[in-house]
């Protein structure tokens, strides 16, 4: 009887092996890192449960000076009032004890129409722009939205340097560029009494200047990629990391919110702050030494300046940290993929 014809056992555990092995041959591991790649749907993504409550923030905040420029001058006096009462931090002062906001709805032109209108439709289409079912649904609109989000960035960025060009500034700082805020940190930790340590931060306006620089560094890849060298991969990266540096003012909206309960927290509890968490209590001049009010408007509008200026820079750290974070995470499936890569070649080495 014929004899059932078997493959050789060296044959055999060649076969598996070639069927286990991850493939180490250039040309295929070409083909295998695009569909792993492609698979990936975190590769630089911005999640909306981030994106969508920041713009939500923004949008607010920008429609407040538009809805008091059209609010009748009653109501104008009426906030200016309720301003002079209020105390450090509850309100953004000039250093007459104006509110700050005046001064941005005196320059309609320049605050509404060139800075405030198009922050508002950035931040409503951002996060259409960054959602994986309209990109894919709707190529058309995503790339025509696209282009008018970079355009808006441009002019948002021109709008918002020339703050610092106009006479009164629309820019919320000290009125000398080069000055440093400080804030003693005895009172909060205690070897920082005997080294007499103070923590210090730049104005509002240096800080404008040099996040302006990633900012117009990420909003030049970004359009550079997509609409002369039509490298889509690319262009979603530095899309996404454009957007991480313009959310930098949100984040600022965010921080200077916090600031502001803190400040409220402290003259809500003033003992309790300073016995549990050694924060000091606002100066408050009596009133015989500051019978006009002057002296408290003074020291109120450098507080809230340095606290907004302190805001930006908190911002600023977080931002980058949540840039880093972004790019770390997107870089993990292909680290996995290379990981798997090697290991497969050293299984094979072994085994040969």
């Amino acid at each position: 009887m014929k004899q059932p014809s078997h493959m050789p056992q060296a044959e055999t555990v060649t076969a598996l092996r070639s069927a286990t092995e991850v493939p180490t041959d250039p040309a295929m591991t070409t083909k295998l890192e695009v569909p792993i790649s492609a698979r990936s749907k975190r590769d630089m993504h911005l999640s909306q449960y981030v994106i969508v409550p920041l713009s939500a923030l923004m949008v607010a905040f920008a429609l407040l000076p538009c809805l008091l420029y059209l609010s009748p001058p009653v109501a104008i006096e009426v906030i200016k009032e309720q301003t002079a009462l209020k105390p450090a931090l509850d309100e953004l002062r000039e250093e007459n004890g104006e509110p700050f906001i005046l001064s941005r709805i005196r320059a309609p032109v320049h605050y509404m129409i060139l800075h405030a209108m198009p922050a508002i439709i950035w931040s409503l289409a951002i996060p259409l722009q960054h959602s994986d079912a309209v990109r894919k649904r709707y190529p058309v609109l995503h790339r025509n939205s696209g282009y008018t989000a970079l355009f808006l960035s441009a002019l948002l960025t021109i709008s918002g340097i020339a703050f610092e060009w106009r006479r009164p500034k629309l820019v919320y700082t000290h009125a000398d560029p080069w000055h440093l805020h400080s804030l003693p940190l005895s009172f909060m930790l205690p070897f920082a009494r005997t080294l007499n340590l103070t923590l210090c931060w730049p104005t509002f306006e240096v800080a404008l200047y040099v996040v302006s620089v990633p900012f117009i560094y990420t909003l030049t890849r970004a359009f550079q990629t997509a609409a002369l060298e039509r490298d889509y991969v690319q262009h979603r990266r530095w899309a996404v990391a454009h957007s991480i540096a313009a959310y930098l003012i949100h984040i600022q909206r965010v921080a200077m919110l916090v600031i502001e309960a803190g400040a409220m927290f402290v003259q809500a509890q003033p003992r309790l702050a300073r016995i549990v968490l050694g924060l000091p209590s606002i100066p408050v001049p009596s009133p015989a030494d500051d019978p006009s009010g002057q002296m408290q408007t003074r020291i109120n509008h450098q507080i809230e300046v340095a606290g907004f200026a302190a805001s930006i820079w908190i911002a600023s750290v977080v931002t980058m940290a949540w840039g880093i974070w972004t790019w770390t995470k997107a870089g993990k499936p292909e680290m996995r993929l290379w990981m798997r890569q090697c290991r497969g070649a050293v299984i094979g080495n072994k085994q040969e």
